[in-house]
């Protein structure tokens, strides 16, 4: 019961600092924190998702602004959840990226586990 009353409380937490956030989203945060600096390829790979939702999910974790298109179909704008950050990989071709933790969800991240614990 224990166990029970922790993932309630991780799951409180989400809720409460993430709001929105889909279980695709979160997976891949947990991916990320677990491997650091991974190719945005490898992800798609790892936890079997289309490249395409990768990439948008990074947009919704990370620092960019995100267009969204209502149902009256106006075009609004959304800052992503600043959890993430992404850079080139220097060492590959500059398509290539490379995806980690921000400081931001460095410390959700810590939370969580915390919660966890």
């Amino acid at each position: 019961m224990e166990a029970i009353q922790k993932l309630e409380q991780a799951l409180l937490l989400i809720q409460e600092e993430l709001g929105d956030i889909t279980i695709q989203q979160l997976l891949m945060l947990i991916y990320i924190a677990n491997n650091e600096g991974c190719p945005q390829i490898e992800i798609s790979t790892a936890l079997d998702m289309p490249e395409p939702t990768v990439s948008r999910n990074i947009a919704k974790l990370g620092a960019k602004r995100i267009r969204i298109k209502g149902l009256d179909g106006q075009v609004r704008y959304k800052k992503g959840q600043n959890l993430l950050s992404k850079k080139v990989d220097d060492n590959w071709d500059v398509r290539r990226n490379v995806i980690s933790l921000s400081r931001k969800g460095q410390a959700f991240i810590q939370r969580l586990q915390r919660k966890l614990e």
